[in-house]
């Protein structure tokens, strides 16, 4: 993922988060590949405040081994900033990873873009297209 689509997601981040009321979630999904996707939700505070408590990052596991542990911050080429934890992983199937509410939003969708391509496998000049969806 390039800068500008990094920064075009991010906008859409931020839009979602605007919206955390909502409880919105976005798929960042491979054009022509709906098996090939990312799927990021704001979560709200468990306090039912409407504010941010952190982002948990959703993604088909088809590369990911039993082996591989977010423990050495680098997984398949990824080096994960810190305030992220995998918190559900079943290799071949699917993984969910809990990442702090601090995180740059440019670097949360750069982060999505390296899971899509390392972890996912899609191509990392594949076109992409967002779907976001409320729950309310």
């Amino acid at each position: 993922m390039d800068a500008e689509e990094a920064a075009w997601l991010a906008e859409h981040i931020q839009k979602a988060v605007a919206e955390i009321s909502y409880r919105p979630g976005l798929t960042i999904e491979v054009d022509d590949r709906p098996d090939l996707w990312v799927q990021i939700i704001p979560e709200i505070d468990p306090s039912g405040a409407a504010r941010l408590s952190g982002y948990v990052l959703n993604f088909p596991a088809r590369m990911l081994t039993d082996s591989m542990t977010l423990s050495t911050t680098s997984v398949a080429e990824i080096i994960f900033p810190p305030g992220i934890q995998l918190i559900a992983s079943e290799p071949g199937s699917h993984a969910t990873l809990w990442i702090d509410p601090g995180i740059d939003l440019r670097m949360l969708a750069q982060l999505c873009g390296e899971v899509l391509v390392n972890l996912v496998g899609a191509h990392p000049h594949a076109s992409i297209n967002i779907q976001i969806e409320h729950e309310l």
